[in-house]
């Protein structure tokens, strides 16, 4: 579930620095100055997401035409792996996502900081990978 705030609220200094350790280890090109510059001025308009119980902030009145733009792995206090995502239109970013890996315990708080680090694969795969590895063999009708 998450909870609309009332009153947006600017973003936390160390929500900042996740976001900047997120962009710094995360992000397929380097951000461009002017969303690096922005992400002080943030204002957190939603907390939560979904079913789960976690600290996923959204910047935005809307999320469409966003993409993404940084995702890495950090772990929480409870030493929990957790997924960092990192959402954007142009150069305003619209919310960062906190996924949970199997078996992660709830809720979901913010990983630490230091533990941020690269995917250690592309999460969302190749479009040409349809997972099956085996080739289509012909079949001699004829064999017994």
């Amino acid at each position: 579930m998450s909870w609309r705030l009332r009153r947006p609220r600017r973003i936390g200094a160390y929500e900042t620095q996740i976001l900047r350790r997120l962009l710094e280890m995360g992000a397929a090109c380097p951000p461009s100055p002017t969303l690096l510059d922005s992400i002080d001025k943030l204002m957190v308009r939603e907390e939560g997401c979904g079913g789960f119980q976690h600290d996923s902030l959204d910047f935005g009145s809307s999320r469409a035409g966003s993409r993404i733009i940084a995702s890495a792995v950090g772990r929480m206090a409870n030493d929990a792996q957790i997924e960092l995502i990192l959402w954007a239109r142009g150069d305003r970013i619209t919310y960062l996502e906190l996924e949970p890996f199997d078996g992660a315990l709830l809720p979901i708080r913010m990983p630490i900081l230091e533990s941020i680090r690269p995917y250690p694969d592309n999460p969302y795969g190749s479009d040409d990978d349809d997972g099956n590895d085996s080739k289509d063999e012909a079949v001699d009708a004829t064999a017994p």
